[in-house]
């Protein structure tokens, strides 16, 4: 989860050293991050992070009687995205990352997707596979890890062969990191670690209507799976909102390839006549889009 930070302490290499001084008795937390951008904020999906604890939820850490606690390390990990559909090589080394969520000797590659709406993203409802198979590291561990830092579940051998794989509906937006490690520590190797959407699809299409007559009513856009004359929509959103651009948005669209149409509902008949206003998403000639895993 995204909290503002007490203290922040920038160093210019690593490894290297920190020190916070005249904290009161309480409860802390530790993490640390790369700022590629120097936003001063991090980008949970691709800047490298770490934090005293697991992977992604630190440990707490209790400030009493105006103690001092020392050897409160972490290590920066590199965070690497996922597309839908896609998979990648992972070189699981005993000089990389520590698999903090399952314990002492264990290491990983952090992979990581976004659930919400817009390119790329994993629209919230849908359902995920992700899977880590052995190519040179026998019995791999997977965890997934919610955008709260908690991990949301974990496999073992559910996809065969000893390898794990995941099923999870993706509700909550925002960053999930994909943790792939072993069964038993100290093993080291290659998987091939990836995702897949596969249920649940809500794509979400969004934008604005620009229209500057004077004709005036509803404005309605439509969603088709096809250009025949007599085709029913299969989607459809209304607005009264006037102006010269006017947003819609529609939610919980199924994938395939669709054509967007609008009109102005001049006579509240809900039903498109010669004589109204009328567009479509492509300028003159209607463009075809696609929704796949929910991504439009």
């Amino acid at each position: 989860a995204t909290v503002p930070s007490i203290v922040d302490i920038m160093v210019s290499t690593a490894p290297n050293t920190y020190t916070v001084s005249g904290l009161a008795d309480g409860i802390y937390y530790v993490r640390g991050y790369s700022d590629f951008n120097s936003d001063f904020k991090q980008d949970r999906r691709q800047e490298p992070s770490g934090a005293h604890g697991g992977i992604a939820r630190p440990f707490d850490l209790y400030m009493t009687q105006g103690g001092s606690l020392t050897g409160i390390n972490l290590k920066v990990c590199n965070r690497i995205p996922l597309a839908a559909g896609g998979s990648v090589t992972a070189a699981i080394s005993s000089t990389g990352c520590e698999a903090l969520d399952r314990g002492p000797g264990y290491y990983t590659r952090i992979y990581t997707f976004e659930v919400g709406y817009g390119a790329g993203k994993v629209p919230p409802g849908s359902q995920v596979t992700v899977y880590a198979n052995n190519i040179t590291m026998n019995d791999p561990y997977l965890y997934l890890v919610g955008p709260s830092g908690d991990v949301a579940t974990r496999d073992y051998d559910s996809g065969g062969s000893m390898n794990p794989r995941i099923q999870y509906t993706v509700t909550a937006p925002g960053v999930y990191l994909i943790e792939p490690t072993s069964y038993a520590s100290g093993m080291t190797g290659s998987l091939n670690v990836g995702f897949d959407v596969t249920g649940g699809f809500g794509g979400l299409i969004s934008g604005t209507l620009g229209y500057s007559g004077a004709m005036t009513g509803a404005s309605i856009v439509q969603i088709f799976e096809t250009l025949d004359t007599y085709a029913w929509p299969v989607m459809t959103s209304s607005t009264t909102v006037s102006g010269l651009t006017i947003p819609f948005q529609i939610s919980g669209l199924r994938d395939g390839l669709f054509y967007l149409k609008a009109f102005k509902d001049v006579n509240g008949n809900g039903t498109r006549d010669s004589f109204e206003p009328y567009g479509v998403y492509g300028g003159t000639t209607a463009v075809q889009f696609t929704v796949s895993g929910g991504v439009t």
